[in-house]
């Protein structure tokens, strides 16, 4: 596993590893820095492979003739040079991985870069550890050369070390290698410039002398001739150093090594057959003689190249109808038998697959036979294997890159392995030895010189030539190398006459409406369109394909999209391809946008191609119709290889766990992904999406519902999204869920989409937060038009009598109504929803409150909801108010949601009458679950100790109950109410007699409203009081308070709950009604009503009250000990303390539960004194009167206490009612009396307990 610098970690499988490398031999990926980086990562993750590293350096090697830079970008150095340090000994990964540093020190500033790395020592060992591999040494060779001539630190370092020694070890070794030659004389010469003499005293001079004057040397090879000239210079001079600084080294072609074979021994005299041929002066093809001369210096080194390629005379027969017999190669004593001739065909020509073609080579291979001496051999090269008698052996190479080395070698390695294997026992053994030996293979250059150098069929003279170029870089603004490319594709340009022909075929062009710089196009992509007859060829293709239904405008972009289309066959080509496609079953329109799309399609083979491919695509699953669909959308999938395209990437896409039938509906809908390549795009892509946060059944979903996203660039397209949509203020995961639900959105554009539509819904008075809410909950408004879809749409829910408030809300809550129709949606269901009977203003509320309900099917959805409703027993009214109130119950599913609650109801004990009157008075019943909320509220509401026939009775009283939270409502309300002193039992009879209770407000009723009461009672009280009549609770604060109020200035607060069930008006005229008896009683005269007591002194008044009080509190044994000990005391009581008071008969001196502030005293009349259960023992009335000399409520002077019964005057009575508050204060402030009253109130304590 590797990780890059920002640790993001690669990891791939073998396979995919070696398949990463080989990519790079593609011109499609040769420029994609991607893959090289991909290369680079693969070959630090196997770094132990030496498979691997084998592949990654030959890639390299072949990458960095023409894109070093991108090598170096891509991270390819420190990975070649940890290559070479983990398998010194592999000559061929050595020798690759030294042309790769070679070429990349033909850079600007490429030596530097190198010198700055191991690079050098690195090659230095290996030239040292591989001293017998040519190959090696050669590259090697070639890097030192390069190095020294572009970096002097490079040429000192090497010079003062071991740099000189290996160079000429190097060209001792190996004495007729070309390069080696070259470059190591090169180097010599610039070791030379720096210290001639110590290159004279190691005898590197004498070994230029040499190679100057070897025979081997001594023909073709002028670069190294003219090389130890320039060298040789420099000791003739005396070792002048101040010579001329070497001119800088030409760039040579990669892999231009020259082969070092030795020679076989030849038959002294050719045979006879070989004699009667003639070396032919033209060839039909580049290609073969670029293969076929390399072939030549194998097999026979010592014969001139052009010696291989002849013509034989022989006589007409009736196989063979021609004079001549032109092999494309013929050798002689290559194989055992006598005279035998060997035979090498190249066939790499597409004619040679078809029947005639074929038919023609087996003719030949048998006139060629008949021709030769027995034993002869005829090989065929082909690219494809041909299913045929014939009596030639067969051998299949690669492709190669005309003009590239590396490719060539490759192929010419194929031919020699194919020709030891078939015909090992044929050749003679000291061929078979030297080819066994020579692996790997080297390019020979003096046979590419002779390559680029044969006169092709159909070539004119040098003057011919240069007029023609001339023509197209004036006349055509061709560039010289698209000149050389358009003359090298069509060689025969050269024989044409440029007035007669080129300037009539590029004007008819241009009449058909091709630009100047497409024709240019034309002719340096296809230039066998100017061999064409314009009457003959090109008119009758052009009506042919505007009959078809083309327009003028198509016709030329067909034209200069895909020009070999001039070249095709009317009869053989086109119209068969069009008839075989209409067949298809797509019309005639189609047809026409097909190959105004894809002209390409009327070039493929309908047998090879276009019906093996469409029956492959209807083997996935698709129908004909999707078929039909698929060519008409992606007709380049047609073009695509079912073996090397599409059967990887339906795989590859299986294999993220789409099934077959989800595999179809992604190859129907956007069947562009079968183009898609696996390691640039479908892998990274589905990687990327995935560190988003998506699991793997998201991605397969993604993939399922949007295939599209797969064409998308990471860079240019999905980074830029996701960054937007988070600047929005989406969260990691929303975004993830965003992509999830709609991955459509990550194809929509920022600029002409996102960012207008975001601004658009800002403006309908959204808040930010609100607009991601908006997105995160439907992404798919991004994707709708602001003027065809948004604006109609919200001007109509305008128009219905929604606010703009409203509207925003709607949008915020329900954004999916932005993509409804008007007239097949919105309209229809509101005219429908009004049928019920709901008003206007009720369907503005309607839509306000629960927008998806327009986006509900009325024959689907609406109806049946309604009419299972009405079913129940609703009246029409209360089914619209059901709907006015709940609309959300419109969508409910009767089936799944409403069935199985009215039954589950019934269940409980409820009646059908009260199963609809549950339903009408509260519907939102209807949308609870049963499992996750019904249930778990009626089990817990049992547990409080109901019985099933008092839960049925609290939901059919109170409905609302079953939609209230146990954890946020229901527990804490209970365990509220039980604190305040209620049992279990009586929180259960609160529960069961008022349910209305558990949806108040603990705070903002309960608490509140507990707190008023127990301002007029004591806790216990008050907590007796609500447990009895807990609907109290439910009146509002201020009727409350003020019936209190009045009940307790009338004391008549035990009349609480009656009164508060009376109207406003009925409890007026209640109280009035006591008012007016109080009036007409007939009240004793009281010491405050005396108003003459007015004009007495205080003394005066002091003494007349403490007369009359004190009779009263003789009768007690504190006062009097109080009189004896501290008379002061006793008095400033009774004046202080004590107020006559006077009770109506029904009236209360005080209440069960009141904390008590006074102790009274009985003057005259009788009361009657209930004590309360919950606050005491006695259970029965007690009638006290003026007989009884005690102190009523006596404790309250002595401890802090609650009244524990009620006193009431059953007639008019009068006491003396004594303040304790004011009765404490005056005995605390005498020190004597204060200790004898603390005694007391400690016995008294202790009686009481």
């Amino acid at each position: 596993m590797a990780a890059d610098e920002q640790g993001y970690v690669f990891k791939i499988t073998r396979e995919e590893a070696l398949e990463t490398m080989k990519m790079l031999e593609d011109p499609l990926y040769a420029r994609e820095v991607v893959a090289y980086i991909n290369a680079a990562r693969a070959a630090a993750q196997f770094l132990a492979d030496e498979e691997i590293q084998y592949s990654f350096c030959f890639a390299m090697s072949f990458s960095a003739t023409r894109y070093p830079n991108i090598v170096l970008k891509a991270g390819g150095l420190p990975r070649i040079l940890d290559a070479m340090k983990k398998f010194p000994k592999n000559i061929r990964l050595q020798a690759e991985a030294c042309e790769a540093l070679r070429n990349i020190a033909e850079m600007p500033d490429g030596a530097d870069t190198l010198l700055s790395t191991t690079a050098l020592e690195d090659v230095m060992n290996s030239m040292r550890m591989n001293a017998q591999a040519e190959w090696v040494v050669q590259e090697g060779c070639g890097l030192v050369c390069r190095m020294i001539t572009e970096s002097d630190d490079a040429r000192d370092r090497l010079f003062k070390g071991e740099g000189l020694r290996i160079i000429m070890d190097c060209m001792e070794a190996f004495p007729r290698a070309s390069w080696v030659a070259l470059w190591g004389v090169q180097a010599l010469r610039r070791f030379a410039e720096l210290d001639a003499k110590r290159v004279q005293d190691a005898g590197a001079f004498d070994l230029v002398q040499r190679a100057r004057t070897s025979k081997v040397f001594a023909k073709g090879c002028l670069a190294v001739r003219n090389a130890t000239a320039d060298c040789l210079k420099l000791q003739s001079r005396g070792c002048d150093n101040s010579a001329e600084r070497f001119p800088a080294l030409p760039k040579v072609p990669s892999r231009s090594r020259q082969t070092s074979v030795t020679s076989c021994p030849l038959e002294s005299t050719p045979p006879a057959w070989w004699l009667k041929g003639q070396p032919r002066q033209v060839f039909r093809s580049r290609a073969e003689a670029e293969l076929l001369s390399q072939l030549a210096v194998l097999l026979m080194p010592d014969e001139p190249i052009a010696e291989a390629f002849r013509d034989f005379p022989v006589k007409k027969c009736k196989d063979w109808g021609s004079s001549r017999l032109c092999p494309d190669f013929a050798a002689h004593g290559v194989l055992k038998a006598t005279g035998a001739a060997l035979f090498i065909e190249y066939d790499g020509y597409y004619r040679h697959m078809e029947p005639p073609g074929m038919a023609r080579d087996m003719r030949k291979t048998s006139a060629l036979l008949q021709f030769a001496p027995a034993g002869s051999v005829v090989l065929r090269i082909a690219h494809k294997e041909r299913k045929w008698k014939d009596n030639s052996m067969q051998v299949l190479v690669d492709c190669w890159h005309s003009g590239n080395a590396h490719s060539l070698r490759r192929t010419l390695q194929q031919v020699v392995a194919s020709l030891l294997r078939q015909c090992h026992a044929q050749l003679v053994p000291r061929l078979v030895s030297q080819l066994e030996v020579c692996a790997p293979l080297q390019i020979a250059q003096h046979a590419r010189t002779f390559a680029e150098d044969a006169e092709l069929v159909g070539a004119a003279s040098e003057n011919n030539l240069l007029t023609l170029q001339e023509f197209f870089q004036k006349e055509m603004q061709l560039s010289t190398v698209q000149v050389a490319k358009s003359i090298e594709r069509f060689p025969s340009v050269l024989g044409l006459s440029i007035d007669a022909n080129l300037k009539q075929k590029v004007e008819w062009l241009k009449g058909l409406g091709v630009s100047q710089s497409q024709v240019a196009k034309v002719i340096a992509t296809h230039p066998q369109v100017l061999g064409l007859s314009i009457d003959a060829n090109l008119k009758p293709t052009v009506e042919w394909i505007k009959g078809l239904g083309l327009s003028e405008s198509q016709v030329t972009k067909v034209i200069a999209t895909h020009p070999p289309l001039l070249c095709y066959s009317i009869h053989a080509n086109l119209k068969p391809t069009v008839e075989w496609i209409r067949g298809l079953g797509l019309s005639q329109s189609q047809v026409d946008k097909l190959i105004a799309k894809r002209p390409q399609v009327l070039g493929l083979s309908i047998d090879t191609n276009l019906k093996p491919t469409v029956e492959w695509i209807k083997g996935l699953g698709l129908s004909q119709s999707q078929v039909v669909k698929l060519i008409a959308k992606a007709p380049q999938v047609l073009g695509l290889s079912i073996d090397a395209n599409l059967k990887p990437t339906v795989e590859w896409i299986k294999g993220l766990g789409l099934s077959q039938s989800q595999v179809a509906k992604v190859i129907a809908t956007h069947p562009a992904v079968l183009g898609y390549s696996i390691h640039a795009n479908l892998k990274p892509t589905v990687k990327w999406v995935k560190g988003l946060g998506l699991s793997q059944s998201q991605v397969v979903k993604l993939i399922a519902k949007a295939p599209q996203v797969l064409g998308l660039s990471i860079d240019a397209n999905l980074k830029p999204t996701v960054e937007w949509i988070k600047g929005l203020g989406l969260s990691q995961s929303q975004v993830a869920k965003v992509i999830a639900t709609h991955p459509a959105v990550l194809g929509y554009s920022i600029h002409a989409n996102l960012k207008p539509t975001v601004k658009w819904v800002k403006g309908l008075g959204l808040s930010q937060s609100q607009v991601v809410k908006l997105i995160a909950k439907a992404p798919q408004v991004l994707g709708l038009s602001i003027d065809a879809n948004l604006k109609p749409t919200v001007e109509w829910i305008k128009g219905l009598g929604l606010s703009q408030s409203q509207v925003a809300k709607v949008i915020a809550t329900h954004p999916a109504v932005l993509g409804y129709s008007i007239h097949a949606n919105l309209k229809p269901t509101v005219k429908w929803v009004k049928g019920l009977g709901l008003s206007q203003s009720q369907v503005v509320k309607l839509i306000a409150k629960a927008p998806q309900v327009l986006g509900l099917s009325i024959d689907a959805n609406l109806k049946p909801t309604v009419e299972w409703i009405k079913g129940l027993g609703l009246s029409q009214s209360q089914v619209a108010k059901v709907f006015a109130t709940h609309p959300a119950v419109l969508g409910y599913s009767v089936d799944a949601n409403l069935k199985p609650t009215v039954e589950w109801m019934k269940g409980l004990g409820l009646s059908q009458s009260q199963v609809t009157k549950v339903i009408a008075t509260f519907p939102p019943v209807l949308g609870y679950s049963i499992h996750a909320n019904l249930k778990p509220t009626v089990e817990w509401v049992k547990g409080l100790g109901l019985s099933q026939s008092q839960v049925a009775k609290v939901i059919a009283k109170h409905p609302p109950v079953l939609g209230y939270s146990i954890d946020a409502n229901l527990k804490p309300t209970v365990e509220w109410i039980k604190g305040l002193g209620l049992s279990q039992s009586q929180a259960a009879k609160v529960i069961a007699t008022h349910p209305q209770v558990l949806g108040y407000s603990i705070d903002a009723n309960l608490k509140v409203k507990f707190d008023l009461v127990r301002k007029f009672f004591t806790h216990a009280a008050a907590a007796a009081l609500l447990a009895k009549a807990p609907r109290l609770w439910s009146y509002r604060y201020s009727r409350l308070e003020h019936r209190l109020h009045v009940l307790s200035s009338q004391g008549q607060l035990s009349k609480l709950t009656g009164a508060m069930a009376l109207r406003t008006d009925a409890f007026g005229r209640s109280v009035q009604k006591q008012a007016n008896e109080r009036l007409m009683e007939v009240k004793p005269l009281m010491v405050t009503d005396v108003k003459a007591l007015g004009v007495l002194s205080a003394d005066v008044r002091s003494e007349l009250q403490f007369e009359l009080c004190q009779p009263y509190l003789m009768r007690n044994g504190f006062y009097r000990v109080c009189q004896h000990v501290e008379p002061s005391v006793l008095k400033a009581i009774m004046v202080e303390c004590i107020n006559f008071t006077f009770y109506r008969a029904g009236e209360a001196a005080f209440e069960a539960g009141q904390t008590a502030k006074s102790a009274f005293f009985i003057e005259r009349g009788t009361l009657e004194y209930q004590q309360n259960r919950r606050t005491s023992k006695v259970k029965r009335k007690l009638r006290v009167g003026a007989h009884n000399e005690i102190i009523i409520a006596e404790a309250a002077l002595w401890t802090f206490w609650d009244y524990v019964g009620t006193l009431t005057a059953p007639n008019p009575a009068s006491m003396l009612k004594l303040d304790v508050e004011k009765h404490t204060k005056i005995i605390s402030e005498s020190e004597l009396m204060g200790e004898f009253a603390a005694e007391l109130a400690l016995h008294f304590r202790c009686l009481c307990d």
